[in-house]
């Protein structure tokens, strides 16, 4: 079973996945005070907790999908890895389950007008394209949004990639490294890496 952890647009789009594909999850968000009655009423089989993840769910799963806002860094975070739980991004889900090409891209600076840019260009040769990731729709929606795609062309952040371990590309770019995200990441190299 796996355990959504944060629930924003990446988090819904994880639910929505998982609800198609009938796999049972539960779901969580660091934000105690997060309004849960639209994902409740929507995802009516999903358990949901706020604050802090209950430690009677331990048990219950094997994987974390963790929001790219979260870190991996996070004291609780931490704790799950000690306790074996695979950690893995919604980019990590759209690699295990994509058909189709993938072109990546990332660095520092330039990723959202690359990202643009290559899909326009792929558009205009003929090829039905779906661009996404750290721009405009999370990947798992454009999985389900029934359209047969010759290429995804995506935008990857840092913090998406940290949990992405089996995304195979057709083409990948690094665009350029700069210091960047120093809050969430040990130094430069942590972050090159």
């Amino acid at each position: 079973m796996y355990l959504v952890a944060g629930l924003g647009i990446t988090g819904e789009s994880v639910l929505n996945y998982f609800q198609q594909q009938n796999e049972p999850c539960l779901a969580f968000d660091t934000r105690a005070e997060f309004d849960l009655s639209a994902l409740t009423a929507k995802f009516n089989e999903v358990e949901f907790a706020l604050g802090k993840v209950p430690t009677a769910w331990f048990g219950r799963f094997s994987t974390v999908v963790l929001s790219p806002g979260i870190s991996q860094h996070e004291p609780w975070v931490l704790e799950l890895k000690k306790l074996g739980k695979q950690i893995i991004g919604d980019i990590e889900l759209f690699a295990r389950a994509v058909g189709a090409p993938v072109i990546a891209i990332t660095g520092s600076n330039g990723k959202s007008t690359v990202t643009s840019l290559t899909g326009l260009a792929l558009q205009e040769a003929g090829y039905k394209v779906a661009v996404g990731g750290n721009i405009g729709e999370p990947v798992l929606n454009l999985l389900m949004d029934h359209i047969e795609y010759d290429v995804f062309v995506l935008e990857l952040s840092s913090f998406q990639l940290e949990t992405t371990y089996s995304l195979s590309s057709a083409s990948s770019t690094i665009l350029n490294i700069s210091e960047d995200h120093m809050d969430r990441y040990l130094g430069l190299e942590d972050y090159i890496s």
